[in-house]
């Protein structure tokens, strides 16, 4: 299972990945935008961006019972409570997922505890800048969930910063409500000096167009002298009249206080509070194009521990990258997403695969006779039915060991 990890999350570099470090550094100026620094693997988490934004899901039950709740004010302290619980799950120590490739998804489902489900999709939209856009949906409560994530990295001196740019969407479709979400900043601190330690900053908010109510998120970095990591502190508005605060830490848990009141009362724990399990797509239905199959060699060569293997294997699928790039641009070819097309008006990218069968077995348990019936209208093949040379695990990630998997977050 994810890391249950209280506290700072720190790391201790090694005298490499200080070497490391200090010569990408030298290269910068503060304030250097670091989206095309090539990151050495001994930073690199064993998996790609594209998946971990299912960590987002781990506690995604509480939006489906939001939305069954009578009250719009119900409803929004429902959504508060999931996106509170978004952010506790992480790996050991301080690692950064792999930067997607163009046109890489990753897709799986869960199963919430009433047996309905919701989907997932994610898709790299664009290289640069680096986007990647997500779908989700649980159709049994006409629950809709879309939006983007643009992480512009940052040099700040003795921090890197992952400043976030981006929106989510919930859509209570029986409510015919909206909420829009933003997304909180993340840094590195002590890259130079001291222990690397993450932690997640920045002012965020949930709004809702129809009910007028809207929450008002501060995730606070430590200050310099005394004070704690990972403290949140929130507030849920109408119009300019604040009627419950929230306090706690997003590695530990919540307490909310309605207006008036004189104490708080547990809202959210990290460590009690129920996970669902993200079912995957068997590796013998996995698509050319799936996070699993483009960096499997990776993965395998950092759950090794060969961190030379691994820096080969990231260059080679880099390699490979910039020479389909250069083809792109010799036949003037616009890459075009698969399941997303960007909307200008609304800065956003809209969700255009509801109709393909890749997002469509989805839809049912993953192994069900009906998810099979639909997975076989799937235009291409998968990817080791094509190359079966390449299910050999001596050849690397030829297995299902080598998949990316919450065992290896612990």
């Amino acid at each position: 299972m994810p890391s249950k990890q209280k506290g700072a999350r720190t790391e201790k570099m090694t005298g490499r990945q200080k070497s490391l470090i200090l010569s990408i550094l030298s290269q910068l100026r503060f304030g250097a935008d670091m989206t095309k620094i090539l990151i050495p693997v001994d930073f690199l988490e064993a998996r790609s961006l594209t998946e971990k934004v299912t960590d987002f899901w781990t506690h995604g039950y509480l939006i489906t019972d939001a939305c069954k709740l009578e009250s719009p004010m119900e409803r929004m302290i429902g959504i508060v409570k999931w996106y509170l619980s978004c952010w506790h799950i992480g790996p050991q120590g301080v690692k950064k997922p792999y930067n997607p490739i163009l046109g890489e998804t990753y897709r799986c489902n869960f199963e919430m505890p009433d047996k309905s489900i919701t989907t997932f999709l994610a898709e790299q939209v664009s290289h640069h800048p680096p986007i990647t856009a997500i779908k989700a949906e649980n159709k049994s409560h006409d629950v809709l969930i879309g939006g983007w994530y643009y992480p512009r990295t940052k040099f700040l001196g003795n921090s890197a910063g992952s400043c976030a740019e981006g929106l989510m969407k919930m859509t209570f479709v029986k409510h015919d409500e909206v909420y829009e979400a933003s997304w909180p900043d993340f840094f590195a601190r002590g890259i130079i000096f001291g222990k690397v330690t993450m932690e997640i900053c920045g002012k965020t908010f949930i709004k809702c167009e129809k009910t007028g109510l809207r929450a008002e998120f501060d995730f606070k970095a430590k200050p310099f002298f005394g004070g704690e990591y990972n403290v949140v502190e929130a507030r849920i508005l109408r119009g300019d009249e604040e009627l419950y605060t929230i306090s706690g830490k997003w590695t530990e848990g919540y307490t909310i206080k309605k207006r008036g009141e004189k104490t708080g009362v547990p809202f959210f724990d990290c460590d009690t509070a129920f996970r669902l399990d993200k079912n995957v797509i068997p590796r013998k239905h996995l698509l050319p194009f799936e996070s699993h199959v483009v960096w499997r060699y990776l993965t395998k060569a950092i759950r090794d521990g060969n961190v030379e293997g691994a820096a080969d294997e990231k260059e080679n699928v880099e390699k490979e990258q910039r020479l389909i790039q250069k083809r792109r641009d010799q036949e003037n070819i616009v890459y075009q997403p698969r399941y997303f097309k960007r909307n200008d008006k609304e800065n956003y990218w809209d969700f255009v695969g509801d109709h393909s069968s890749v997002y469509k077995c989805l839809l049912h348990p993953i192994g069900s006779e009906a998810y099979e019936k639909e997975r076989q209208k799937i235009d291409a093949k998968p990817f080791f039915e094509v190359h079966p040379e390449e299910n050999d695990p001596q050849l690397g990630g030829g297995d299902d060991s080598a998949h990316p998997s919450d065992e290896d977050m612990d």
